[in-house]
């Protein structure tokens, strides 16, 4: 099975699962769970970055108070309450859809997916800041969170294609050196600013500021890996008759039952055997 049958393969059972009972108690299940995941970041760490100036709890006095424009660059939380009723909405639309056209279905699934890691990936970032208690080091974190996003419209707009050896391309062996370098920088900083005590617990925290890293390179390998995907559907998409003639797909199997294809060509039959 190559690459484009294998897509369209998990593109028609895709479609095949959309049905009116997941619209009410899934989809919202799902929208649910992703305005968690990508607010939760940024709304913990502020809260405690809040109450860091209470002395009566200092395990908050870890965390550091961004910038006024820092602050501005947060998403306010209404934008997550959207974000879940846009989910929602995009589910509805895709059912819709999915009755009639479910290559198209699946092609606007993997969009928004890749949408929905940008966002999160947006909120651990800013959430981390909170941990990082240097300016200089944020503005540094920023910067390459910008080229990172960059590089990720790059690899969209040129089509890279993901090398089986990507992560294997890299130098390993510095790669940790450098994430080595950033853990005891950030714990040295947490113990220069907050002094000795909660050892252990600055220890930890160290990792949690890199932690935006990890998730900017397995972003740029999903996009690589996607990449194909979404061309392979793209085309297949705009001539969807040649594709299932090829790959021996029946009408049923490529529209469903109440398509409207499926309906012309029930009736075609019909009118062929009388």
């Amino acid at each position: 099975m190559d690459k484009i049958q294998k897509d369209i393969n998990d593109a028609l059972e895709t479609g095949r699962r959309f049905n009116i009972l997941k619209m009410f108690s899934v989809a919202p299940l799902f929208s649910l769970m992703t305005m968690i995941a990508t607010t939760l970041p940024i709304s913990l760490f502020r809260m405690a970055s809040e109450a860091g100036y209470d002395p009566a709890i200092p395990l908050t006095s870890m965390v550091t108070q961004l910038t006024s424009v820092e602050k501005g660059l947060i998403p306010p939380d209404s934008f997550f309450g959207f974000l879940f009723l846009f989910c929602w909405f995009c589910y509805i639309c895709f059912y819709i859809i999915s009755k009639r056209n479910r290559i198209k279905t699946y092609l606007l699934t993997q969009i928004l997916q890749l949408f929905l890691l940008v966002i999160l990936y947006y909120s651990w970032f800013i959430g981390a800041l909170y941990l990082i208690p240097l300016v200089a080091i944020r503005i540094i974190y920023w910067i390459g969170f910008v080229l990172s996003l960059i590089y990720l419209i790059y690899i969209l707009v040129t089509k890279q294609r993901a090398r089986k050896d990507y992560f294997d391309s890299l130098n390993i062996k510095k790669f940790l050196n450098v994430i080595l370098f950033l853990w005891l920088l950030m714990y040295g900083i947490n113990l220069f600013t907050n002094g000795l005590n909660h050892f252990l617990a600055y220890l930890l925290l160290a990792l949690l500021p890199i932690s935006p890293i990890f998730l900017g390179l397995f972003l740029v390998s999903f996009f690589k890996s996607n990449v194909v995907t979404l061309e392979n559907l793209n085309a297949v998409n705009k001539n969807q008759e040649k594709y299932r003639e090829e790959y021996g797909y029946t009408i049923e199997e490529w529209y469903g039952k109440k398509s409207k294809m499926y309906k012309k060509y029930v009736k075609k039959q019909r009118g062929i055997s009388k």
